[in-house]
Order: C-alpha cells, then sequence, then structure tokens
C-alpha cells in the first residue's frame, strides 16, 4: 500500500456555459484538499470555455468535443482520460454544481477510505430549493425526492 496520498482528477462537463463553468471552478479549487488536477470536456468546443479554463490556475487538460458527447459521453471520455493522468480517484462535476462544503471531498476521500469503498456519491441537491435532491434517488420501490426522505 502506497503512503502517497491518492490523485484526485476532478472531471467537469459543460456545454455553452463558461460563465458557470467560471463559478464552478473556484469552489473545487476552495477545497483544503483540492483535485490536482482537473479536466474539462467541453461538449461545444468553444474558445472561451478553454480561456475559462486556462484562467483558473490549476493543472488541467481540456478536450474539446466537436459533437455535444452528452453528460454521460462527456464523463466517459473525461474519466478515461483522468485514469490515463493517473488518477486513484475520479471526482465527477457539471458545471452547474457546486460542493456544498469546502470539506466536500476530504469527506468523500475520507468516507470511502473508512468503509473501505471503491465508489462514494455526494447528495446532489437542487441550488434553487437545497431540501429538494436534483435527480431523485430510488431506495428498493422507494423514490427519494428530497433530504428527508432519505432518513
Amino acid at each position: 500500500m502506497s503512503s502517497l496520498p491518492p490523485r484526485v482528477v476532478c472531471v467537469v462537463v459543460t456545454h455553452r456555459r463558461p460563465q458557470t463553468l467560471a463559478r464552478c471552478l473556484p469552489a473545487l479549487g476552495a477545497q483544503p484538499r483540492p483535485p490536482d488536477h482537473v479536466v474539462v470536456v467541453d461538449n461545444a468546443a468553444e474558445d472561451e470555455t478553454r480561456e475559462t479554463l486556462a484562467g483558473y490556475g490549476i493543472a488541467h487538460t481540456y478536450l474539446p468535443s466537436r459533437t455535444n458527447l452528452g453528460g454521460a459521453g462527456g464523463f466517459a471520455y473525461g474519466i478515461l482520460t483522468a485514469r490515463a493522468l493517473g488518477a486513484d480517484w475520479v471526482w465527477l462535476a457539471d458545471d452547474d454544481g457546486f460542493p456544498a462544503s469546502q470539506r466536500t471531498l476530504a469527506t468523500l476521500l475520507r468516507c470511502a477510505e473508512d468503509k473501505a469503498l471503491d465508489a462514494v456519491s455526494p447528495l446532489v441537491l437542487d441550488l434553487g430549493d437545497p431540501r429538494r435532491l436534483a435527480f431523485p434517488l430510488r431506495q428498493g420501490l422507494t423514490w427519494a425526492r428530497t433530504r428527508a426522505d432519505l432518513g
């Protein structure tokens, strides 16, 4: 087992929203344990998105796609790149998503280590109403749509 901290690469998928990307990137970098590298998949291959990332000031890889791969395709492209860059962990983010706290990444890593997990996921909440989940979660036969539904 290596004594080195795990290498974390954050993959952000965007499509024609450099302004939201410009808000997302600093939130990722504000983590006390920031990602080691950021991969941005640009599903529109726009100069403004590349320039936004270049001004961010963290090690990064810009992946332009002239074809809109969608979220799933963008994440697949980004994950493959992150793994090729030596990522032990890949943190997935949409350009309009933000960590709930500055301890989000450290909490995810600690949870994975404490419980010997291969994957962990934070709750993704609705920015307009943080009591609601951005995407419903199914637990058995029941759908959770709010934080309260999760207990």
